[in-house]
Protein backbone atom coordinates (compact mmCIF):
# COMPACT_ATOMS: atom_id res chain seq x y z
CA UNK A 1 0.00 0.00 0.00
CA UNK A 2 2.61 2.24 -1.33
CA UNK A 3 -0.02 4.95 -1.28
CA UNK A 4 -1.11 5.26 2.28
CA UNK A 5 1.90 7.62 3.10
CA UNK A 6 2.94 10.81 1.73
CA UNK A 7 6.02 13.05 2.16
CA UNK A 8 5.19 15.47 -0.15
CA UNK A 9 3.83 18.74 -0.04
CA UNK A 10 0.96 20.29 2.62
CA UNK A 11 -1.06 18.14 4.79
CA UNK A 12 -5.32 17.85 5.56
CA UNK A 13 -7.11 17.41 8.30
CA UNK A 14 -8.90 14.24 7.44
CA UNK A 15 -9.04 12.22 4.22
CA UNK A 16 -8.70 14.10 1.29
CA UNK A 17 -10.33 13.66 -2.39
CA UNK A 18 -13.35 13.63 -4.48
CA UNK A 19 -16.72 11.39 -4.22
CA UNK A 20 -15.91 8.23 -5.25
CA UNK A 21 -16.09 7.18 -8.92
CA UNK A 22 -19.41 4.90 -9.88
CA UNK A 23 -21.68 5.66 -7.22
CA UNK A 24 -25.34 6.18 -7.61
CA UNK A 25 -27.95 6.44 -5.10
CA UNK A 26 -29.95 2.82 -4.38
CA UNK A 27 -26.66 1.12 -4.68
CA UNK A 28 -26.26 -2.63 -3.55
CA UNK A 29 -23.22 -2.74 -1.34
CA UNK A 30 -21.48 -5.07 1.04
CA UNK A 31 -19.61 -3.28 4.17
CA UNK A 32 -17.07 -5.35 5.90
CA UNK A 33 -14.90 -4.77 9.44
CA UNK A 34 -12.59 -6.60 11.89
CA UNK A 35 -11.62 -9.26 9.00
CA UNK A 36 -15.22 -11.14 10.19
CA UNK A 37 -17.99 -9.05 9.65
CA UNK A 38 -20.05 -8.17 6.88
CA UNK A 39 -23.66 -7.13 6.27
CA UNK A 40 -25.43 -5.75 3.37
CA UNK A 41 -26.44 -2.36 2.68
CA UNK A 42 -28.19 0.68 0.64
CA UNK A 43 -26.20 3.71 -0.62
CA UNK A 44 -28.50 6.75 0.45
CA UNK A 45 -26.69 9.89 -0.06
CA UNK A 46 -22.86 10.43 -1.40
CA UNK A 47 -21.22 13.46 -1.31
CA UNK A 48 -17.89 15.52 -1.49
CA UNK A 49 -16.23 18.34 0.08
CA UNK A 50 -13.24 19.95 1.78
CA UNK A 51 -13.37 17.15 4.54
CA UNK A 52 -13.47 14.28 1.86
CA UNK A 53 -16.26 11.66 0.31
CA UNK A 54 -18.97 10.59 2.49
CA UNK A 55 -21.46 7.98 2.11
CA UNK A 56 -24.74 7.89 3.56
CA UNK A 57 -26.04 3.85 3.97
CA UNK A 58 -29.00 1.79 5.26
CA UNK A 59 -28.26 -1.85 6.59
CA UNK A 60 -30.34 -4.07 4.86
CA UNK A 61 -32.39 -6.20 7.32
CA UNK A 62 -30.97 -9.05 8.87
CA UNK A 63 -32.06 -12.35 8.32
CA UNK A 64 -33.98 -13.47 11.76
CA UNK A 65 -32.29 -16.39 11.54
CA UNK A 66 -28.93 -15.86 11.68
CA UNK A 67 -26.92 -13.68 15.29
CA UNK A 68 -27.47 -10.29 15.00
CA UNK A 69 -24.49 -8.44 13.94
CA UNK A 70 -23.47 -5.18 15.99
CA UNK A 71 -23.22 -2.24 13.34
CA UNK A 72 -19.40 -0.84 13.30
CA UNK A 73 -18.40 2.05 16.06
CA UNK A 74 -17.48 5.37 15.47
CA UNK A 75 -14.05 4.92 14.53
CA UNK A 76 -14.01 1.99 13.11
CA UNK A 77 -11.91 1.24 9.76
CA UNK A 78 -14.43 -0.32 7.03
CA UNK A 79 -14.02 -1.65 3.62
CA UNK A 80 -17.37 -1.32 1.22
CA UNK A 81 -17.71 -3.43 -1.65
CA UNK A 82 -20.21 -2.80 -4.83
CA UNK A 83 -22.24 -5.91 -4.71
CA UNK A 84 -21.39 -7.95 -7.78
CA UNK A 85 -18.33 -5.94 -8.56
CA UNK A 86 -14.93 -5.62 -8.14
CA UNK A 87 -14.77 -1.96 -7.14
CA UNK A 88 -13.89 -0.79 -3.29
CA UNK A 89 -13.17 1.68 -0.95
CA UNK A 90 -12.02 2.00 2.92
CA UNK A 91 -13.04 4.38 4.86
CA UNK A 92 -13.83 4.93 8.92
CA UNK A 93 -17.26 5.09 10.29
CA UNK A 94 -18.21 8.83 11.55
CA UNK A 95 -21.97 8.19 12.90
CA UNK A 96 -23.64 5.22 13.29
CA UNK A 97 -27.77 4.92 13.48
CA UNK A 98 -30.18 2.50 14.34
CA UNK A 99 -29.84 1.29 10.84
CA UNK A 100 -27.94 3.68 9.54
CA UNK A 101 -23.98 4.35 8.95
CA UNK A 102 -21.97 7.34 7.88
CA UNK A 103 -18.69 6.98 6.53
CA UNK A 104 -15.80 8.65 4.78
CA UNK A 105 -14.27 6.97 2.85
CA UNK A 106 -11.20 6.87 -0.30
CA UNK A 107 -11.64 5.10 -3.45
CA UNK A 108 -9.18 2.25 -3.90
CA UNK A 109 -9.63 2.48 -7.89
CA UNK A 110 -8.54 6.68 -8.34
CA UNK A 111 -5.01 7.52 -7.26
CA UNK A 112 -6.72 8.56 -3.29
CA UNK A 113 -4.82 6.91 -0.47
CA UNK A 114 -6.86 3.72 1.23
CA UNK A 115 -6.62 5.36 4.82
CA UNK A 116 -7.08 9.04 5.92
CA UNK A 117 -3.98 10.31 7.33
CA UNK A 118 -3.79 13.14 9.91
CA UNK A 119 -0.44 15.58 10.82
CA UNK A 120 0.27 15.16 14.24
CA UNK A 121 3.38 15.32 17.07
CA UNK A 122 3.89 11.75 18.40
CA UNK A 123 7.20 10.13 19.52
CA UNK A 124 8.92 6.99 17.80
CA UNK A 125 11.94 4.92 18.36
CA UNK A 126 13.30 2.90 15.44
CA UNK A 127 15.52 -0.39 16.23
CA UNK A 128 17.43 -1.98 12.81
CA UNK A 129 16.51 -5.48 12.46
CA UNK A 130 19.92 -7.03 12.89
CA UNK A 131 20.99 -4.45 15.52
CA UNK A 132 20.39 -3.06 18.87
CA UNK A 133 20.96 0.77 17.58
CA UNK A 134 18.02 3.26 18.28
CA UNK A 135 17.01 6.46 16.20
CA UNK A 136 15.01 8.46 17.73
CA UNK A 137 11.99 10.27 15.67
CA UNK A 138 9.00 12.05 15.64
CA UNK A 139 6.23 11.32 13.63
CA UNK A 140 4.37 13.72 11.63
CA UNK A 141 1.70 12.57 9.45
CA UNK A 142 -0.12 9.09 10.55
CA UNK A 143 -2.39 7.13 8.45
CA UNK A 144 -3.58 3.33 9.10
CA UNK A 145 -1.10 2.06 6.60
CA UNK A 146 2.36 4.28 7.42
CA UNK A 147 3.17 7.44 8.77
CA UNK A 148 5.82 10.07 7.85
CA UNK A 149 8.34 10.60 10.39
CA UNK A 150 11.10 13.16 11.29
CA UNK A 151 14.45 11.92 12.03
CA UNK A 152 18.59 13.05 11.93
CA UNK A 153 20.02 13.49 8.83
CA UNK A 154 21.48 9.99 7.33
CA UNK A 155 19.78 7.55 10.17
CA UNK A 156 17.02 5.72 7.37
CA UNK A 157 17.73 4.80 4.36
CA UNK A 158 15.43 3.99 1.43
CA UNK A 159 14.11 0.43 1.39
CA UNK A 160 15.48 -0.33 4.67
CA UNK A 161 13.12 -2.26 7.33
CA UNK A 162 13.00 -0.90 11.26
CA UNK A 163 10.97 -2.13 14.33
CA UNK A 164 9.57 1.23 15.35
CA UNK A 165 7.83 1.72 18.97
CA UNK A 166 5.09 4.00 18.41
CA UNK A 167 3.88 6.22 21.21
CA UNK A 168 0.16 6.85 20.42
CA UNK A 169 -0.49 8.90 23.45
CA UNK A 170 -3.44 7.01 24.13
CA UNK A 171 -2.77 5.72 28.01
CA UNK A 172 -1.39 2.41 26.72
CA UNK A 173 2.03 0.98 26.09
CA UNK A 174 3.93 1.89 22.89
CA UNK A 175 2.87 0.02 19.81
CA UNK A 176 5.70 -1.91 18.03
CA UNK A 177 5.35 -1.88 14.25
CA UNK A 178 7.93 -3.52 11.49
CA UNK A 179 8.09 -0.18 8.60
CA UNK A 180 9.68 -0.13 5.58
CA UNK A 181 11.64 3.71 4.42
CA UNK A 182 9.83 4.28 0.84
CA UNK A 183 10.86 8.07 0.76
CA UNK A 184 13.67 9.89 2.07
CA UNK A 185 14.08 13.63 1.65
CA UNK A 186 16.30 16.01 3.25
CA UNK A 187 14.54 18.94 5.24
CA UNK A 188 17.12 21.25 6.20
CA UNK A 189 18.54 19.58 9.64
CA UNK A 190 16.62 16.58 9.03
CA UNK A 191 15.16 13.67 7.13
CA UNK A 192 11.11 13.46 6.18
CA UNK A 193 10.60 9.57 5.52
CA UNK A 194 7.82 8.10 4.40
CA UNK A 195 7.17 4.75 5.63
CA UNK A 196 4.52 2.04 5.06
CA UNK A 197 3.56 -0.58 7.87
CA UNK A 198 4.66 -4.25 7.18
CA UNK A 199 2.11 -6.90 8.00
CA UNK A 200 0.23 -4.65 10.74
CA UNK A 201 -2.35 -6.38 13.40
CA UNK A 202 -5.57 -5.67 12.49
CA UNK A 203 -5.95 -4.69 16.49
CA UNK A 204 -3.09 -2.61 16.24
CA UNK A 205 -4.26 -0.50 12.96
CA UNK A 206 -7.63 -0.16 14.49
CA UNK A 207 -6.11 0.77 17.72
CA UNK A 208 -4.64 3.80 15.64
CA UNK A 209 -7.10 4.86 13.27
CA UNK A 210 -9.54 4.87 16.89
CA UNK A 211 -6.69 7.48 17.99
CA UNK A 212 -6.21 9.59 15.13
CA UNK A 213 -10.19 9.88 14.49
CA UNK A 214 -10.32 11.05 18.37
CA UNK A 215 -7.64 13.36 17.22
CA UNK A 216 -9.84 14.39 14.06
CA UNK A 217 -13.07 15.15 16.03
CA UNK A 218 -11.26 17.44 17.98
CA UNK A 219 -9.74 19.44 15.37
CA UNK A 220 -13.29 19.69 14.05
CA UNK A 221 -14.72 20.82 17.17
CA UNK A 222 -12.07 23.65 17.30
CA UNK A 223 -9.80 21.98 20.01
CA UNK A 224 -6.24 21.74 20.66
CA UNK A 225 -5.08 18.62 19.81
CA UNK A 226 -3.42 16.92 22.29
CA UNK A 227 -0.46 15.66 20.47
CA UNK A 228 0.44 19.18 19.81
Amino acid sequence: MDDDVHADGPSGVGPSGVAPSGVALNDAVFVEWAGTFRVQAIIETASAGEDGSRLGLHFSPQDPDKPTITPPAVGQGVRVRMDGGTTSWTGVVVDVGEANLTLEVHGEDTAQRAFFRMPVRLRIVFRHHDSQLQVMGNVVELSGGGCCVSVPPGSIGKGEVRKGYLQLDDQKDSLLVRLEALRVRRDGDHDTVACRFIEIKEPDRQRILRRLFDEYRRIRRGGRSESA
